[in-house]
This record gives structure tokens, C-alpha cells and sequence, in this order.
């Protein structure tokens, strides 16, 4: 019994400086993973390890997605450090693409649900430096649908605050043939840096093998086909300079995103977009045959956007479409996703009434946070829904007070 709270059932993953295990936390009997320091770890290294578990637990802790690994607490128990975290049933991303690459659409899928948690990590000033399969947990939600989870930030930076940089080969700090070249340098990481890991995550998912930057896929794995407009992006976002590649990892995931749209066509529901992006739709014969193919399938897509320099060719879609994602569902009414919860038409346009409408009492009985009230009374009015779910200090919880507020008595 560690810290006489956490009982431990089963050793479920070993790696270099630490074993997890399944445990239970008592009294409350809550499954969760513990991950302990390996007691066999030389002395000259242990400080340095031991240092890099409390920033992960300090660090971690303070983020809170759906994408991010959820760290509970840290401690020690008779001079070994241990993290507890919540228990996730599934696989690492590094068992799945031992069994061979992953699909186009999976791997953008994947890329989507990393891209998301990084732009959290990167909101909060930190930056991950270690993106690889290994550290991305793929897991089924309460639908059965998979979703990826990013963990382990014990190699987190945060720019302009100096730290301990060491690993157990005492040289790289991150994993190499993930490492974006100012890393492997040493110079400065931001959020750019990411978006390389991203990318040569991604390059792996999709041919299996890891490459040099620039190598074309087709040479890297000439038995996998991969569509050119995916493989752009991956391109692009391994760059070796950094103003080469996507801005942040906010830009990445619309450019996946619009991948997914143009290859499937619009009956993908995408995340609506955060204001004063620059738009450009790929593989589609423009923003009216979307609009036209939204209207005929009834349902409302946001965001569906690519990123790309003005100056950049569009890449031509391949001919094998990607096979169809299991979130697709066509709906029988218009539809309008904000921060993740769904509308109907009508309800949005009732709902956006009352944000722009509604008195702070008002406000405030729905149920939204004082500080949610002042952001809508200063903010508004809002041009849409989806404006107002972008808007900075406005969360789900108030998406989803407006939301029961807007469809009450």
C-alpha cells in the first residue's frame, strides 16, 4: 500500500526509469495507474529523474482536456517518488503501428486528437518536446469510438524558465527521430517544435518506418499509398525550419481537419473555428458546392478548413478515399457544433439570442459562472454561436448552461 492509499494489483508497462501499475485507490476504490520510479536507477541519476516526476506532476496536473493523460497526485512512499494517474483502458500508439501502419483517416484522426492536446499544452505555456508513439494512448470513449490521449510531460518546457535538461544517455533531451532540429540543437522550443513531433508521429503512422526529413513517402514505404494532400501536410509540418512549418498546432488540426473533409465529403462534423483564421478549401470545387453538399445531407459543418501559405500549391486528392470514420452520422436537421456539444439550428439561433440579449441576473441563473457572466456582458454582441464558444474565457460549461437555458420553459 503506497502512502496507505494506493493498492497495487499489476505491474501493466515497464520503461526506462519507471514501471506502471493497475492500482486501486482506497477507501473510494477508484482503478487508476501508478507510475513509480524504478528502484534500480543509478544514484548520480536518480536526483535528475526524480526532479523530472515532480515538474510532470506539477506541470500535468495543471491541464485538464480530453486528449491529456489526467494526473491525480504525486508522492512518495519510504524515499521513491510515484505519480498517480487515471487508468486508461487500450494501447499505445506504439503497439498499434507494431502490427503495421494505420489507415490514412485514422492517422489524421489521431493527428487531430494530438494536435488538440497539444494546443491545450501550448495555451498554457508549456511545450511537450517528447511527441512520439510510445507517449500517445489510443482508447475507446463511452460510444466505442477510439480517441488518442497525450502523456507523459515530464520533458515539458516552459519558455524562458530554466530547468534540469537531462535524459538517461545524459545528451538528447527527447527521443531523436521525433526531435525537431533546434531541439537537437539546444536552442529555444516552441510551440513549432511540437508540431514537428507531430509530424514525424504522423509520417511513422502512415508508413511504419520513420525517415529523414523531406524523404517522400512513397520512397520510404513504396507498398503504402498514402494520399498527397496528407502527405503535404505531414511534409510541411516536419520542416526543418521552423517558420516552415505550420504556426502552431491550432493551424495543424484545421489542416487535418480539412483533409478529412475533402476526402469524405461534408457529412464529417468537424470543430468550429477559432476567429481570424485564413481559410482554404482543398480537393473541392468551392465554398458553394460545400454549402450545397452541407444543405442536402442536413447537417451544418464548421470549420472545414486547410492550412497553406498563399504562395503553395494545393496538392491534388488522391484517388483512394480514406475508409469511412464511425462518427459519421448523418443527422435529419441542421446541426451546429460548439466546443464539442451539438445544436440544432433553431436552438442556436435562440441560443446566440440569449447571450446577446439576456440580463447578467439572467445569465447568471442559467447558471453560468460570475466570470463566464462578465466575458458575455463585456464580449458581446457575438456575430454567432460559434464566436462565442471561441471566445476567450468562455468553456463548455457555459456553452452547455446556454444551452439548457436557451431550450428551457
Amino acid at each position: 500500500m503506497l502512502a496507505g492509499k494506493y493498492e497495487l494489483i499489476t505491474p501493466i508497462g515497464r520503461g526506462g526509469t519507471a514501471v506502471v501499475y493497475r492500482a486501486l485507490q482506497r477507501p473510494m476504490d477508484r482503478p487508476v495507474a501508478v507510475k513509480i520510479l524504478r528502484d534500480d536507477l543509478e544514484a548520480d541519476m536518480r536526483h535528475a529523474h526524480e526532479a523530472r516526476f515532480r515538474r510532470e506532476a506539477a506541470l500535468a496536473s495543471r491541464l485538464s482536456h480530453p486528449h491529456v493523460v489526467t494526473v491525480h497526485d504525486a508522492d512518495e512512499h519510504e524515499g521513491t517518488c510515484f505519480l498517480v494517474m487515471e487508468l486508461l483502458e487500450g494501447e499505445s500508439l506504439a503497439e498499434a503501428l507494431a502490427r503495421g501502419p494505420l489507415q490514412a483517416a485514422s492517422a489524421a484522426e489521431v493527428g487531430i486528437d494530438v494536435g488538440r492536446a497539444l494546443r491545450h499544452a501550448h495555451q498554457a505555456g508549456m511545450v511537450h518536446r517528447d511527441v512520439k508513439p510510445s507517449n500517445v494512448m489510443l482508447v475507446r470513449d463511452d460510444e466505442g469510438l477510439q480517441r488518442a490521449k497525450l502523456m507523459d510531460f515530464g520533458l515539458v518546457k516552459q519558455p524562458g524558465v530554466p530547468q534540469l535538461e537531462i535524459t538517461l544517455d545524459e545528451h538528447y533531451v527527447g527521443t531523436p527521430r521525433y526531435m525537431a532540429p533546434e531541439q537537437v540543437e539546444g536552442r529555444e522550443a516552441d510551440a513549432r517544435t511540437d508540431v514537428y513531433g507531430l509530424g514525424a508521429l504522423l509520417y511513422r503512422s502512415l508508413t511504419g518506418v520513420n525517415a529523414a526529413p523531406g524523404t517522400p513517402m512513397a520512397q520510404a514505404a513504396p507498398e503504402v499509398v498514402v494520399p498527397p494532400a496528407l502527405e503535404a501536410i505531414v511534409q510541411r509540418a516536419m520542416s526543418l525550419r521552423p517558420e516552415g512549418r505550420f504556426v502552431d498546432a491550432d493551424a495543424m488540426v484545421d489542416a487535418l481537419q480539412g483533409w478529412l473533409v475533402a476526402a469524405r465529403g461534408p457529412q464529417v462534423a468537424v470543430e468550429p473555428r477559432r476567429p481570424g483564421r485564413r481559410l482554404a478549401l482543398w480537393g473541392l470545387a468551392g465554398a458553394g458546392s460545400v454549402a450545397a453538399g452541407v444543405v442536402g445531407v442536413g447537417l451544418v459543418v464548421i470549420g472545414a478548413v486547410g492550412m497553406l501559405a498563399a504562395d503553395e500549391p494545393v496538392p491534388a486528392m488522391a484517388s483512394m478515399a480514406p475508409a469511412p470514420r464511425a462518427q459519421v452520422v448523418p443527422a435529419p436537421l441542421p446541426r451546429i457544433v460548439v466546443d464539442g456539444i451539438r445544436f440544432e439550428r433553431a436552438e442556436a439561433i435562440r441560443a446566440l439570442r440569449f447571450v446577446n440579449e439576456a440580463s447578467g441576473e439572467a445569465l447568471a441563473a442559467a447558471g453560468i459562472y460570475p466570470r463566464g457572466v462578465e466575458v458575455i456582458l463585456r464580449e458581446r454582441p457575438f456575430d454567432s454561436l460559434e464566436d462565442f464558444g471561441h471566445t476567450k474565457g468562455i468553456g463548455k460549461r457555459t456553452v452547455l448552461a446556454v444551452q439548457g437555458a436557451e431550450s428551457g420553459p
